[in-house]
């Protein structure tokens, strides 16, 4: 699996010379990595080499766990000259469906940006604005209380999913647990099924790509108790 990051060297030729955007997404969504150093590193590299701008999706920059931190793409020497990275208030500050965030990264690139957004949105309202304004003055512990809360609800799912003989890897970050089907039912049967014998809604693997097929996304937004009965319900099906 790679860790689950990319392989720049199996990148076929011709779909790299078409290639003008790495797009990056670490603590991925939806299976929970990170994205060390020597990753990074070496995308900032494959990058230069071939003239790609790199967009570096930050949206759960905070939400990691076990003591694990996650890199921003903005600390490799060179990188500013060709990456933007962009940081959303929903998943850390709670702030679901206000479409507030930001971007930091080359100034051309920024301004290219600007250009694009000023075309299609008007802008935030100024109240929601001086929301994040407060929701960044934050101090830390307000943040690690948010990593406890995640991570415990994690914990809890994880182990359910284990004891009922599901593949899955503790999550570094994200929202999300990343679980491999077992029995041989595809996602899209066990989605269903799901939903249909429990009450239990997941996101099927397939339906983030091809390669998310023999998968299952779970979401970590619900209370503990809530999981708790979530799997419950799992127990009951009969597979």
């Amino acid at each position: 699996e790679n860790r689950w990051l990319p392989n720049f060297e199996k990148i076929k030729k011709e779909d790299l010379s078409k290639a003008k955007l790495l797009f990056l997404n670490y603590p991925n969504n939806p299976t929970g990595a990170l994205a060390d150093r020597e990753f990074l590193q070496r995308a900032v590299d494959f990058a230069k080499e071939n003239e790609i701008i790199i967009c570096q999706d930050m949206a759960y920059s905070e939400i990691t766990f076990d003591g694990e931190r996650s890199e921003s793409i903005l600390t490799i020497e060179g990188v500013k000259e060709n990456c933007l990275e962009f940081f959303s208030f929903s998943k850390t500050y709670g702030m679901t469906g206000w479409r507030l965030g930001f971007v930091v990264g080359n100034n051309k690139l920024i301004d290219a940006l600007k250009q694009i957004e000023v075309s299609v949105h008007s802008g935030a309202f100024h109240v929601l604005q001086k929301a994040a304004v407060v929701a960044l003055s934050l101090e830390d512990k307000d943040i690690d209380e948010t990593r406890r809360t995640y991570q415990q609800r994690r914990d809890i799912l994880v182990k359910g999913l284990r004891d009922l003989e599901w593949e899955v890897k503790n999550p570094k970050g994200s929202i999300f647990v990343w679980a491999k089907i077992p029995f041989g039912l595809d996602s899209e049967k066990m989605a269903n099924l799901l939903i249909e014998k429990t009450g239990i809604v997941t996101t099927p693997g397939a339906g983030l790509g091809p390669s998310g097929e023999g998968y299952m996304r779970f979401s970590l937004i619900e209370d503990k108790e809530r999981l708790k009965e979530a799997v419950q319900r799992m127990k009951s099906l009969d597979l």
